[in-house]
């Protein structure tokens, strides 16, 4: 169980870089801790996106995907399209019951035009990440941006990735269906805070901006407190993450 209270600080941590030489990740924790891709439980990392290209696929893992630096992405679900769907209205499954870009928009891509629709007006998007995306007129695809920065998706989907305007800094976070199932909140918070796990959770709460003071030391934007009761003191915003603990 990960019962103690461990504050991860993010500089601390070496990126790894991927093997196709596309970008590199940070893993700020993992369940077990000596896990790998493979038979991990959850998982959860920062990664640097440098260079176009397809997303691992991840058989029986859901993600969430969260955009934390940079001006986006473009992600080309294949054979499982994200749904169009408008803004405001919300988003519908998969058949499969899989979510499928539950927070980012969908837009429909002219390949001979640089502009795409989006709820709340037309957008040009640079040139360069529209090149080599269709081989016909209309394709659909989701949007990953500042504005909509959020997409949960099946990890065997593994999208095409394609970067708006150069490279992006982004949160994932991945859990085993078989292993149960796990969440994110966003909270702006100034004051204390207190949260306890429920029975076989696990808790971690990850500083978007701010800082915080900890009985595990001092919080700056980037780390990450876990353990099965958490108190912060401080005031910027905080993503609550809700994991499964399996024996």
């Amino acid at each position: 169980m990960q019962s103690q209270l461990e504050l991860i600080r993010s500089a601390d941590i070496t990126p790894t870089p991927w093997k196709n030489g596309g970008g590199s990740t940070r893993t700020l924790a993992q369940w077990p801790a000596d896990s790998g891709l493979e038979n991990f439980a959850w998982r959860i990392s920062v990664a640097r996106i440098e260079h176009d290209g397809p997303f691992s696929g991840f058989a029986g893992v859901d993600r969430t995907l969260i955009l934390l630096d940079g001006n986006g992405m473009l992600l080309n679900f294949k054979d499982r399209p994200v749904q169009a769907r408008k803004f405001h209205e919300p988003a519908t499954a998969a058949a499969d019951h899989r979510p499928v870009a539950r927070s980012a928009p969908v837009c429909q891509l002219n390949v001979e035009q640089t502009t795409h629709s989006l709820p709340n007006g037309p957008r040009t998007a640079p040139r360069r990440a529209l090149d080599g995306l269709a081989t016909h007129v209309h394709e659909t695809f989701g949007l990953v941006d500042p504005t909509t920065p959020r997409i949960d998706f099946a990890g065997e989907d593994s999208p095409d990735c394609r970067l708006l305007d150069g490279p992006t800094t982004d949160f994932n976070l991945m859990w085993a269906r078989k292993s149960g199932t796990a969440s994110l909140t966003v909270q702006q918070f100034e004051g204390e805070l207190h949260r306890d796990a429920p029975p076989n959770r696990t808790l971690a709460a990850y500083l978007c901006s701010g800082h915080a003071t900890t009985a595990a030391g001092e919080m700056q934007p980037g780390d990450m407190l876990i353990g099965t009761s958490l108190r912060l003191k401080g005031q910027g915003e905080l993503w609550w993450i809700d994991l499964p603990q399996p024996n």
